[in-house]
C-alpha cells in the first residue's frame, strides 16, 4: 500500500514538473522568431509594410526566390503601448520598418507571445486583398494565430501589441478543427 501511494505521489510530481517545463518553454525568448522560420525554411526572408500609423501596422513577410516574393505570414498588428517611454527607440525602429520581433530581440529585450489563439481565417479577394501576395486561390480557410506580444528588460515590463498572423498554407498549414476566427 505504502509502495503505491509513493508511486501515486511521484507521478502527480512528474506530472507537475512536466506541465511547469511545457508552460516555461512556451514562454521562453529562445524560440525562434517568426522571421526567422521563414528564412530558415525558405533561404529569405523580407518585410514589406503595407500599412503603417500611430496604432496599427500591416505587413507582408516574404520569402523571395527567382525574383518573386511570396507572402508566408500577413501580419495585424495593433499597438498597445506605443507610447510608452521606455520602448521609444524600438517602436521608432518598428514603425520605419523594421521586424518587431528582431527590433526588440537585437535591443535586449525578453520576447513573450504568452498565450495564442489558433483559429481559421476564412479569407476572399475582396475582404483581405493583401492576401494575393501569397498566390494561392481564394476563397481560402488560413491558419492564424492571435497574441499579446509581450517585452521585458529588468524590471521593465509592457504588453507591446496585439498580433495576428495569417499564415500561407505551405508555411503553416491549416488544422481543419480549429474553430473560426
Amino acid at each position: 500500500m505504502i509502495f503505491f501511494r509513493l508511486t501515486f505521489m511521484h507521478k502527480r510530481l512528474f506530472l507537475k514538473l512536466y506541465l511547469l517545463l511545457i508552460f516555461l518553454s512556451g514562454c521562453s525568448s529562445s524560440a525562434p522568431l517568426n522571421s526567422e522560420r521563414i528564412a530558415q525554411r525558405y533561404g529569405s526572408y523580407g518585410i514589406e509594410i503595407l500599412f503603417a500609423g500611430d496604432q496599427q501596422r500591416i505587413s507582408n513577410l516574404y520569402s523571395e526566390a527567382n525574383g518573386r516574393k511570396t507572402m508566408r505570414t500577413l501580419a495585424l498588428v495593433e499597438f498597445t503601448a506605443a507610447d510608452a517611454p521606455e520602448i521609444a527607440n524600438e517602436h521608432g525602429q518598428v514603425l520605419g520598418g523594421g521586424s518587431i520581433g528582431a527590433v526588440f530581440k537585437d535591443a535586449g529585450w525578453t520576447i513573450d507571445k504568452g498565450a495564442s489563439r489558433y483559429c481559421l481565417s476564412k479569407t476572399d479577394r475582396e475582404s483581405l486583398p493583401e492576401l494575393e501576395r501569397m498566390g494561392i486561390p481564394h476563397p481560402a480557410a488560413l491558419a492564424t494565430r492571435i497574441y499579446v506580444f509581450h517585452v521585458r528588460k529588468g524590471t521593465v515590463s509592457i504588453d507591446y501589441a496585439t498580433i495576428t498572423e495569417i499564415y500561407h498554407p505551405d508555411y503553416v498549414q491549416a488544422d481543419a478543427n480549429l474553430d473560426d476566427c
